[in-house]
């Protein structure tokens, strides 16, 4: 195996400084201290004869059970009376609810395994909280306490009659639930806080024990105790949950892995059968291909690496190649589901399991990452056909795609025409990145998948990213809110090559005049502006570098047009001040997720940006003496500075280097 720096990603792993047992309860979260709620009370009459008020394990705080099968019920009264709801503005809510299953085959892991979930309307029929458990847990087991926590809004104002009429989006979900209320008198008309329970598959889901409490924010942020050391896991009921579940929740590089032995839910993966056992079981389900499977070099190797395991079984890795490779199908290059290609499953995959080198770069070379690859020569097969799919499927007459991509007609409506999303967005930029890396540089399919991810990143810029919270990106075309996650828009800009230092000879030379100079630096203008050029940058190195070893550290100064916004500013601007903005509201950082280019691009940049405006004199200071760190011939000292600019385009294609003289030295500044 090369030799490799490995990066336990945030999303896979949590270094834990407590650790208990799970046991009965999700992350060791206990529903002693909550405030116990009755079902029957909860219930309307026409859903009282679902309430049984038996059979609850000892030391449950709620009263009442309930057991679905194929079904989803909202109960028709509040959890909290609507005149009690303003007491807990602004607080977090943890709601316990207490499950078990007996032989619950849920078709899909993340839609249809039991879910509780509560939604807080307002008196408009708005939905202010929507707030659903992230615990996927099918098959049997006993009972076992999960939790999902509610973020109330700050002053709730609620009065328990509707203002008017419902929306059309709100009746549109009670009259897909009505079936499961019998006479359809259970609706969301009325405002408050509801709870649904769901479990959409055969056999039974059986819920009770619902109680809530108030919680803190350090305790809602605090993951320390959520660790099962018997697992290796922070899994919310590890003995019952499949891998993408496990996966999804964390494990920690401190303690054996032992889920990958295997549990109640799946056969070890450490031999070439119960990976094939696990692959034939599970590759219709989309959470399992992109959150499992897709994960299995990942596994393979960090466990192997840090002996986290007993030893895979030999040939384990080229067994997972072969397996992956023959369920591709090759006429789109795409990993389908139930037969249709499926677009984030083959991202995952491709992205995961074939990429054995970074992307080439135009200013970083490629490094190995085997811990993305089934094996050192698993290149991704069919990129034509890839790029082919791709092109086909956007949608119509706009350089995006949609979560409907190679769906039935049937599916998505009028949304499906018109509506773009995120998440399908970026990982088709993602795929077509990748697949024009593997075609000759001569084929034409190169460049049209390359001028598509360009077309792509600006209509992303100008839809995603939100006017009214700059910085910000929701996730599709119609939301009017910020995303819930923070997903996706930082590996947009990852895969993309805007941040690439590329010199476009047709782009004009910018016209920088400089009106004067000292032992400080230098006062230009930028004069003349043309269309073509969203931003002028000024580098700063010592008289001995040449300007084509300058990185992002020797910038001392952006200069951008009058009329400069995030979707025209230069790339590297917009990038580090929505990346800036990813910070402050989701507490992501480009190298949390896992996007390093992006991450070493907007860590060298100034902490202050030092912007200037076109047609304006922008005074412009070399950055700190010692960023010059690189030079042509070690051990020489040249302490003469020379200013640089180089225009740059909406894409970040760049000028020449053009070094800056003034025409009459001056002293005036």
């Amino acid at each position: 195996m090369p030799k490799f720096s490995l990066k336990l990603t945030a999303a896979l792993c949590f270094s834990c400084i407590i650790a208990i047992l799970a046991g009965d309860f999700m992350h060791g979260a206990k529903d002693t201290g909550a405030t116990a709620l009755s079902l029957a009370e909860l219930a309307g009459a026409d859903q009282a004869s679902l309430i049984e008020a038996e059979g609850l394990p000892d030391g449950a705080k709620g009263t009442g059970l309930i057991a679905l099968s194929n079904q989803s019920i909202t109960f028709k009264n509040p959890v909290i009376p609507n005149e009690k709801i303003g007491d807990f503005s602004g607080k977090i809510l943890r709601f316990y609810v207490w499950i078990k299953a007996d032989g619950l085959v849920a078709k899909n892991l993340w839609f249809d395994a039991p879910t509780i979930t509560l939604d807080l309307y307002d008196d408009y029929g708005a939905t202010l909280v929507h707030a659903s458990s992230l615990f996927k847990t099918r098959g049997t087991y006993p009972w076992h306490c999960y939790y999902v926590d509610v973020k109330l809004p700050q002053h709730i104002t609620i009065s328990g009659k509707a203002a008017n009429a419902l929306s059309d989006d709100l009746q549109a979900l009670l009259d897909a639930a009505g079936d499961t209320f019998g006479d359809g008198d259970v609706t969301l008309t009325q405002p408050g806080l509801y709870l649904t329970l769901s479990a959409m598959g055969e056999g039974t889901a059986t819920f009770g024990g619902i109680s809530y409490e108030v919680i803190t924010a350090k305790q809602f942020a605090d993951h320390s105790k959520w660790l099962d050391p018997a697992s290796g896991t922070c899994a919310p009921n590890p003995e019952y949950d499949e891998l993408p579940v496990i996966l999804y929740f964390g494990v920690s590089a401190d303690h054996p892995w032992k889920f990958l032995e295997g549990n109640q839910a799946f056969g070890s993966l450490l031999t070439i059968q119960g990976l094939r056992d696990y692959l034939s079981a599970n590759c219709n389900d989309w959470f399992h291909l992109q959150k499992g499977i897709a994960m299995l070099p990942y596994l393979y190797t960090t466990a192997s690496l840090l002996q986290l395991a007993p030893a895979f079984e030999e040939g384990w890795l080229e067994a997972l190649r072969n397996e992956l490779i023959a369920r591709q199908d090759f006429a789109t290059g795409f990993w389908t589901i139930n037969g249709i290609p499926n677009l984030l499953a083959t991202e995952a995959i491709a992205s995961n399991c074939f990429m054995p080198n970074t992307l080439k770069r135009a200013d970083v070379s490629s490094t190995q990452t085997p811990w993305m690859a089934a094996g050192d020569d698993a290149v991704l097969q069919h990129p034509a056909e890839i790029i082919n799919t791709l092109l086909a499927n956007r949608v119509e007459g706009l350089p995006a795609w949609n979560d409907f991509f190679m769906q039935p007609p049937e599916f998505g409506g009028l949304s499906r025409d018109t509506a773009v999303s995120l998440s399908a967005t970026t990982a088709a930029i993602k795929l077509l990145a990748q697949a024009a890396s593997l075609l000759p540089a001569t084929d034409p399919q190169r460049e049209e998948a390359r001028e598509a991810i360009k077309q792509a990143y600006a209509y992303s810029m100008g839809t995603f990213l939100l006017p009214s919270r700059p910085g910000l990106w929701r996730e599709d075309s119609i939301s009017a809110n910020p995303s819930d996650s923070g997903a996706f828009f930082l590996d947009l800009l990852n895969a993309t090559s805007v941040l690439e230092h590329r010199v476009n000879p047709s782009l004009p030379a910018p016209n920088i005049e400089i009106l004067s100079e000292n032992e400080k630096g230098i006062r230009v203008v930028w004069k003349d502006v043309p269309k073509n050029l969203n931003s002028v940058r000024i580098y700063a190195a010592p008289a001995n570098v040449k300007p084509q070893l300058l990185t992002e550290k020797n910038i001392c100064c952006f200069i951008e047009r009058e009329d400069a916004s995030l979707r025209n500013e230069d790339p590297l601007v917009a990038t580090r001040k929505i990346a800036d903005a990813a910070r402050t509201e989701w507490n992501l950082t480009p190298d949390s997720i896992g996007c390093d280019y992006l991450g070493t691009k907007v860590n060298a940049l100034p902490k202050r940006l030092p912007l200037g405006k076109a047609e304006k004199p922008v005074n412009v200071e070399p950055p700190a003496v010692t960023l010059y760190t690189v030079a042509d011939n070690a051990g020489e000292e040249d302490t003469s500075i020379v200013f640089y600019a180089v225009g740059v385009n909406t894409y970040g294609e760049c000028t020449d280097y053009i070094p800056l003289q003034a025409a009459e030295p001056s002293v005036d500044f």
